[in-house]
């Protein structure tokens, strides 16, 4: 796998220098010279005395920021989308990392043009827009945002987007972060767009288009349709964006100290980043590296990184006594490290993979009570313990039948725990998440990871869509904060009602 830190710095690059890397891509390249796409520089149609006004164009455009703006390539009627383009320095929330705003903005971006040419109308409004992120990104980095239209009905578009690594020197494209959206064409769209057209004659002012699927703004507004001077046209809005990170610091853990295992990505990643806006002070934990690293950087006042085996127990000694040293305590452990073997027959599953799974899944557990517990009661402040386990452990498949078993002895020895160690005042409690987009979708179904499969997978589901990593979050900072102070022993099911 690549690498995504940064590209090439960009003090060795100008502007010119960045677009002639994206125009002669091996990807600009390959798409360009494909019939089926429309090569197009929507951002350089807007006129040059209303680029300022125009978040695409102005707030955001210039050099450490988006130096050039980004190359499209379309297919007709919505039916897929690439963009092109390179972020700076400029653009970060923390030191390196590229904000998860900005990244929201993409998406909303990247999806309205796909979907919005699929609509009757050009024009609707962004209904829902969920994303799931895997990896920061980091500054300095070219990217490459793919949309596409999964489902047409009537006023209603629905899209899936991606944004990856650009690859630089040979290295494999990196999985950023995934988007789906709802996008609704307003009923009174004719009468909206004429009537906001004859107003803008009257005072002067050019006439509206309703062909918005060429707009390069949008409006981050509650519902309603508003109007951008930068286009001429009627701008789509932004309507509810819950996992774009962005919340303010909050305080329902603040004094509280944390072990978050598997902490560089995932669900991991989520729960420590939500634990530190909460005003906890987390310990990454993570065999891998560069993950945890990453996570930590994006709060370094309340994240601090701490490579761990979840099997050895030795790392459980050394992190256990690292958050003592640093923060004089441990409140909260989230045992969310796991794995598991790709769906298959359970005659092909081998002895190594076996011992794998039921050493990071059950073991680690059986670690943490071994070194944890003790110093919860010798604190003497009681403490809480959250199991990442599965709704496989109550509902097993066929092709994960040793996976599914190690997570129903998550779920069995949480039960045991909670029984055993609340006179102590420890809580310990499960949380079962259905599947979840975090890139993991081919290994647990045995299925290649497309949008049909994914709509297949989510046809089954009441709630119509597959668990974000922020569900996972907000039930653990539910269960670990005092909300939760009379939850013990209970499994927690977040699976859209799919198990009912």
């Amino acid at each position: 796998m690549g690498s995504i830190a940064p590209a090439i710095s960009e003090d060795t690059q100008s502007a010119d220098q960045i677009d002639a890397f994206i125009q002669n891509h091996p990807v600009a390249i390959s798409l360009r010279n494909d019939p089926k796409y429309t090569e197009v520089r929507p951002h350089l149609k807007v006129a040059e005395q209303f680029r300022a006004q125009n978040f695409m164009t102005g707030a955001l455009t210039g050099p450490r920021k988006i130096a050039v703006p980004p190359y499209v390539f379309s297919k007709e009627n919505g039916e897929k989308l690439v963009m092109l383009m390179h972020l700076g320095e400029n653009l970060c929330d923390y030191p390196q990392v590229i904000h998860n705003g900005l990244i929201a903005a993409l998406f909303d971006e990247g999806l309205a043009r796909c979907c919005f040419a699929a609509l009757p109308h050009k024009v609707g409004v962004t209904a829902n827009l969920n994303i799931e992120h895997h990896q920061p990104l980091m500054a300095d980095s070219y990217i490459a945002l793919s949309a596409e239209t999964t489902k047409l009905q009537g006023r209603k578009a629905w899209g899936y987007s991606r944004i990856e690594t650009l690859p630089v020197d040979g290295d494999e494209a990196i999985l950023i972060a995934e988007a789906r959206a709802l996008f609704i064409e307003p009923r009174q769209i004719e009468h909206t767009a004429v009537t906001a057209s004859r107003a803008r004659r009257d005072a002067g002012k050019p006439r509206i288009s309703r062909r918005t699927s060429d707009c390069p703004s949008f409006a981050h507004a509650a519902f309603k349709l508003v109007t951008s001077p930068a286009s001429n046209s009627i701008s789509h809005t932004k309507f509810i964006c819950p996992t774009a990170n962005m919340s303010p610091q909050g305080s329902r853990l603040q004094g509280k100290v944390a072990i978050v295992t598997g902490g560089g990505s995932g669900f991991g990643a989520a729960i420590a980043r939500r634990f530190g806006e909460e005003g906890a002070k987390v310990l990454v934990a993570d065999i891998n590296v560069q993950g945890g690293e990453q996570v930590a950087a994006q709060n370094p006042g309340n994240l601090k990184f701490q490579r761990m085996d979840v099997t050895q127990k030795s790392d459980w000694t050394a992190i256990v006594d690292l958050a003592f040293s640093e923060y004089g305590r441990l409140d909260i452990l989230v045992n969310n490290a796991g794995t598991s073997y790709r769906n298959k027959p359970t005659a092909e599953v081998t002895e190594d993979e076996w011992e794998r799974v039921f050493n990071v899944n059950v073991k680690s557990i059986f670690l943490a009570a071994q070194v944890v517990m003790p110093k919860f009661i010798e604190q003497g402040q009681g403490g809480s313990m959250i199991n990442i386990s599965s709704t496989g452990a109550s509902r097993p498949r066929p092709g994960l039948v040793w996976y599914n078993a190690s997570k129903g002895a998550v779920t069995n020895a949480t039960k045991g725990l909670a029984a055993e160690y609340g006179p102590h005042n420890i809580r310990v409690n499960s949380v079962a998440p259905l599947l979840s987009g975090t890139g993991l979708f081919s290994m647990f179904t045995g299925m290649e990871d497309t949008p049909e499969n994914r709509q297949k997978f989510i046809g089954n589901v009441p709630l119509g869509r597959l668990t974000e990593v922020d569900d996972i979050a907000n039930i653990c900072l539910y269960l670990g904060s005092d909300e939760g102070s009379f939850v013990n022993g209970t499994e927690m099911v977040i699976d859209g009602g799919k198990c009912i």
